[in-house]
């Protein structure tokens, strides 16, 4: 840390640094403090197709496909006050005193495939899947093309990092998933099971898409704070381990155990960085030093990110009773740990 001066905001510094760079007067007017305005149109289109199969007495085969194409146009608008309270400022969006808080036109795709094979031998069953998920934000100038983490703006401090000149098509992310999972009986009573499972979640359109064709040229009447998606985002990839034991007692009761693990990767944070130095589109150059005699500056931005991870491991365990004599019912008791490098409020996204 620099004393708030060219840094990147982490975990519970970023309160300070705010208070440094910022005048407070900058977020009031005597009539409100923000005028917005939202409009929304989202429509999507699925194609889809799927099959079920009894080969033989022991294969018992699904497979499916779908393709979904998303509409999605949102507008929104929050216009920012002067910073001297009580101000008259009349917004100017070629100043961007407008907060652009929309979805421009956007057309994602998204597709998945898959097949399962359920398989019975005597009395044991083995489920053996693969599922195929993709998808594409579909912006031809949606990715920044410097590095996330802003070390590339910190050794050259007359990139702009709004420059559309710097972004590039995004990218189609893809991943390939397996799933097993077995269960067999052990006596009359007890049955042990055992599954394995990749998983793909693409990142929800607000991260992806939000805000993200934000331009901050309008040098010192820009606003301060910006909120970006990430249309680059990489989707969230989960990997879960579980095993577990049923048993079963005469009165119609039945005890379960089961323990998981899940290992999770991409988790989407946030990450905002401060007082980043560029030159606009005039030619004015914002330099790399901010004290309280200078300009207000429009050099901060928040974005998302999807370098973190995390893991969860639990035990849960079960008493059930079936529908006899008019009695059924379920208790249970989970326990679980879950950690993760994005734990803290700010960079949780």
């Amino acid at each position: 840390n620099d004393g708030g001066q060219n840094s990147v905001l982490d975990g519970t510094n970023h309160t300070r640094e705010m208070e440094d760079l910022v005048n407070s007067n900058a977020w009031f007017s005597l009539a409100n403090v923000y005028g917005h305005y939202f409009k929304s149109d989202e429509s999507h289109t699925t194609i889809s197709a799927y099959v079920t199969s009894q080969l033989n007495n022991r294969h018992l085969v699904k497979a499916g496909f779908e393709s979904r194409t998303y509409s999605i146009d949102r507008l929104g608008r929050d216009v920012w006050f002067g910073r001297t309270v009580g101000a008259e400022v009349v917004a100017d969006p070629s100043k961007n005193r407008i907060q652009n808080q929309g979805i421009s036109a956007a057309k994602p795709t998204e597709m998945v495939a898959f097949i399962q094979d359920q398989m019975e031998f005597n009395d044991m069953i083995v489920n053996v899947g693969f599922r195929y998920d993709a998808f594409n934000v579909n912006a031809d100038d949606g990715l920044w093309d410097i590095d996330e983490d802003g070390n590339d703006m910190l050794a050259n401090r007359d990139i702009n990092p709004f420059n559309p000149a710097l972004r590039r098509a995004t990218e189609t992310k893809s991943k390939l998933s397996p799933r097993l999972g077995v269960s067999f009986p052990v006596g009359d009573n007890m049955a042990f099971r055992y599954a394995y499972g990749s998983f793909f979640q693409r990142p929800t359109f607000y991260d992806l898409l939000e805000n993200y064709q934000a331009q901050m040229d309008g040098g010192t009447e820009s606003g301060y704070f910006v909120y970006m998606g990430n249309p680059n985002l990489d989707p969230q990839e989960t990997t879960i381990y579980e095993m577990g034991m049923q048993y079963s007692l005469s009165n119609g009761m039945k005890v379960d155990v089961s323990g998981y693990y899940k290992d999770i990767a991409n988790l989407i944070s946030a990450k905002a960085v401060t007082n980043r130095a560029f030159v606009d589109s005039t030619g004015n150059y914002y330099g790399t030093v901010w004290t309280a005699d200078d300009p207000f500056q429009a050099t901060h931005y928040i974005y998302k990110t999807s370098e973190h991870f995390g893991n969860v491991r639990g035990i849960e365990v079960s008493v059930s009773k079936s529908a006899a004599e008019g009695l059924s019912g379920r208790v249970s008791y989970t326990y679980s740990i879950a950690r993760g490098t994005s734990s803290d409020k700010f960079s949780a996204g």
